[in-house]
C-alpha cells in the first residue's frame, strides 16, 4: 500500500493507506525513530484505510510510519515511509502579529478586476488548535454570470497585517422561466400490486393464499399464480377467485410451490405481488421391517423438483440423539442396527431452502433373531430340495415343513443373517399327527433338524440338479434327529458337516441333491415326547459347537464338535426329510440369540 498524511489541526492528524484488494489485515508501524528499533504497532483490519493520531503536549516530537499488509499467505513489503511533526510549527506570515493581540479578521467582495468595497469586520471563533473560524454574510445581487472575488487578511491590535488570501468565482443568480411537462405517475391506471400471505399448511398439506389491496387504482378481479420457481416459468397454474381475496389450495404433492398474485380492473391486468413459497413435506412410508432385522429400507414420498433430502435416524421420538444421512433418492438402507426402537423423519432440500419434517415412522430391531411364526411374512421359504413334493405354510401360529413323496429332503430358511459369533439357535417343535390340505400327515421313519452356518449364492432355490458348490445353502452344519427306528421315546441324533450336494446327472445317477459331507458327533436322546414339543439348541462360536436338547426345565448338553469349518458364515434354517408316506413338521418358534 502508499501511505500519506491528513492533518486536522497542531496535535491531530490521520495516516492514511491505499487499500490492498485481497488484504485481511494492515500492521502500522510507528516510531520516534526512522530506523523502526522499537515500534509501536497498530493492527487495523479492512475496509480501515486511515488511522486517527492525537498527541498530547507529552508527546511533541516527530513521529516516522510505515506499512504492511498481510493475508493467509504472508504480508506485502512496507509501504513508503512518512513522518510528522507535533505539534506543527508556527507558519511564517503569522510573524507580523502580536502574540498577545486581539486578532480580527477583515473581508470584501468585489467585482473581479475592480475594489469598490472596504474592509469589513468578520465574526471569528476560536478553534481548539489555536487558530481562528469566522464568517461574513452578504446578499449578493442579482447578476449573470459575473465574476467576482472575496478577499480576506488578519489583523492584530496593533494594525498589523496577515497576508491576503483571494477566491474568484463567478455569480449567477438571475430567475429564470422553465418549462416541465406533465408526467402521470400511472396510466392506465391498472391494480397496484397486493400484499400476498400464505398459512402454515396442515397435516394433509392444505393451505390458504390471502392477500390485502390498499392501491389508489380499484380492483374488479384476482388472479392468483403458482409455479415451481420464483421467476414464475415453469408448472404454472392459475387460479381465478374472482373478487374474493382468499384461495384455498388443496391435494398438492410434496415439494416447493411459489405464489403471486394481482388484481384486475377495466384497464387490464395489474402488477404482481411479492412472490412467496411454501414448502409442503414428503410422506414417510411405514418401514417393512417384520422380522426385526438390523437391517432395512426407509422410504418415502418423491418431493417436486427437490435434488435431495435429509433423512434423520433417533432411538428417541423427540429425536434428542439424532443421526443425519443426505440422499440423492427416495429411499435409503440401513443396516447394522444394534437392538432398540430406531425412529426416522425426513425433510426434502431445495438449495438453502428445505421442507418441514414428514411424519415419524419407526421400527424395532431385535438382539439377534426371534420369530414365532404368527406373521405370515417373515420369509421362510424351501431355499434346497430333491423334488417339488414339498410344502412350507404358515398355519396356526406355526411354521409347517411337510414332505408327501418318499425319500425326499428340504431345507427352508428365511435367508437373514446371524448375529456375530458367538450365537444360539433354540427352536422349538413337534412331529406332525394332523390333516393339511386334505392330506394326512402322521408319524413314521423320518428326520428333521437345524441348519446353520450356511452361505448365500444362486441359484435360491437350489434343486437336485444344481450343479455343485453352487446354489444358496450349498454348504452349512446339520444338526439332524431321526425317530421311528429307536425306543419310541428316543430320537437319533448327528450333528454333520455338509461340504456340498452332490447333483442329480439327469439319468438317474447322481446323489440326487443330497448332502455329503463330514459326521462330527452322534448319539441317542431319551426320555422326550414324541407326541409333543421338544426344544432343541446349538451354540455356534469361533471355535466349535455344542449342542443341547431341554430335559424338563433345563438344557442337557449332548455332543459337540471343534470342527469352525463354516461359524462364520450366517446364513440358518431347518431341515427335514422323509423316508416313505407323508410326513410333517410343526415349529412353534425360532430364535437365533447372540
Amino acid at each position: 500500500p502508499t501511505l500519506g498524511l491528513t492533518r486536522l489541526d497542531y496535535r491531530q492528524y490521520y495516516i492514511t493507506w491505499t487499500p490492498a484488494p485481497s488484504a485481511t489485515d494492515y500492521i502500522l508501524y510507528e516510531d520516534t525513530e526512522p530506523s523502526f528499533d522499537a515500534p509501536t504497532l497498530h493492527l487495523l483490519t479492512p475496509p480501515a484505510t486511515d488511522k486517527l493520531f492525537a498527541k498530547l503536549p507529552a508527546e511533541d516530537g516527530i513521529y516516522y510510519y510505515h506499512l504492511k499488509a498481510t493475508n493467509a499467505d504472508g504480508s506485502s513489503r512496507y509501504s513508503n515511509l512518512v513522518s510528522v511533526t507535533v505539534p506543527i510549527p508556527a507558519l511564517a506570515y503569522h510573524a507580523p502579529l502580536a502574540a498577545t493581540s486581539n486578532i480580527t479578521v477583515q473581508v470584501r467582495f468585489n467585482p473581479a478586476g475592480s475594489i469598490t468595497d472596504s474592509w469589513r469586520t468578520a465574526a471569528i471563533t476560536p478553534n481548539l488548535w489555536g487558530g481562528w473560524d469566522w464568517g461574513y454574510a452578504w446578499i449578493p445581487p442579482e447578476l449573470v454570470n459575473t465574476p467576482y472575488t472575496i478577499q480576506a487578511r488578519a489583523v492584530d491590535s496593533l494594525g498589523n497585517t496577515g497576508p491576503m488570501d483571494t477566491v474568484t468565482f463567478t455569480l449567477d443568480n438571475n430567475a429564470y422561466l422553465v418549462y416541465l411537462p406533465i408526467v402521470y405517475r400511472r396510466w392506465p391506471p391498472v391494480p397496484y400490486g397486493p400484499t400476498l400471505s400464505l398459512s402454515t399448511p396442515d397435516a394433509s398439506r392444505n393451505f390458504v393464499a390471502s392477500w390485502t389491496y390498499s392501491g389508489a387504482t380499484p380492483v374488479s378481479t384476482y388472479t392468483l399464480q403458482e409455479g415451481s420457481n420464483d421467476a414464475f416459468s415453469a408448472d404454472i397454474v392459475n387460479y381465478y377467485p374472482g373478487s374474493a381475496s382468499s384461495q384455498s389450495i388443496t391435494g398438492k404433492g410434496p415439494g416447493l410451490y411459489y405464489y403471486h398474485v394481482r388484481g384486475h380492473n377495466s384497464y387490464g391486468p395489474g402488477d404482481w405481488s411479492a412472490s412467496q413459497y411454501v414448502i409442503l413435506p414428503p410422506t414417510l412410508n411405514a418401514i417393512s421391517n417384520a422380522s426385526q432385522s438390523p437391517s432395512f429400507v426407509v422410504s418415502w414420498s418423491a418431493s417436486r423438483n427437490s435434488p435431495s433430502h435429509i433423512l434423520e435416524e433417533a432411538t428417541t421420538i423427540n429425536f434428542t440423539n439424532t443421526i443425519t444421512y443426505t440422499s440423492p433418492v427416495i429411499s435409503y438402507t440401513v443396516s447394522g442396527r444394534p437392538g432398540g426402537v430406531y425412529y426416522y423423519r425426513v425433510r426434502s432440500v431445495y438449495g438453502a431452502l428445505s421442507s418441514p419434517n414428514s411424519n415419524i415412522v419407526s421400527t424395532t430391531v431385535t438382539t439377534g433373531y426371534y420369530d414365532d411364526f404368527d406373521n405370515p411374512n417373515t420369509g421362510w421359504e424351501v431355499r434346497r430340495y430333491d423334488d417339488d413334493s414339498y410344502d412350507v405354510q404358515y398355519l396356526n401360529g406355526s411354521l409347517y415343513t411337510l414332505e408327501f413323496g418318499s425319500r425326499d429332503f428340504l431345507v427352508a430358511s428365511p435367508m437373514v443373517a446371524a448375529p456375530a459369533l458367538p450365537y444360539t439357535i433354540t427352536a422349538k417343535v413337534m412331529i406332525l399327527d394332523e390333516k393339511v390340505d386334505d392330506r394326512v400327515y402322521e408319524p413314521t421313519i423320518s428326520s428333521f433338524g437345524l441348519i446353520f452356518g450356511g452361505n448365500g449364492g444362486a441359484p435360491c432355490p437350489a434343486d437336485r440338479y444344481t450343479p455343485m458348490n453352487e446354489g444358496c445353502l450349498s454348504h452349512y452344519y446339520r444338526l439332524m434327529m431321526i425317530w421311528g427306528t429307536v425306543a419310541p421315546s428316543s430320537f437319533d441324533w448327528g450333528l454333520k458337516r455338509i461340504d456340498y450336494h452332490e447333483p442329480d446327472d439327469g439319468q438317474g445317477g447322481g446323489g440326487g441333491g443330497a448332502g455329503r459331507g463330514v459326521d462330527l458327533d452322534t448319539g441317542t436322546a431319551s426320555g422326550l415326547a414324541i407326541d409333543g414339543w421338544n426344544e432343541w439348541r446349538v451354540k455356534v462360536t469361533a471355535t466349535g459347537i455344542k449342542v443341547y436338547v431341554k430335559m424338563g426345565d433345563t438344557f442337557t448338553l449332548l455332543g459337540q464338535s471343534n470342527d469352525a469349518t463354516y461359524v462364520n458364515d450366517p446364513y440358518f434354517g431347518v431341515f427335514m426329510s422323509s423316508k416313505e408316506g407323508r410326513v410333517g413338521y410343526k415349529w412353534d418358534w425360532y430364535i437365533v440369540q447372540p
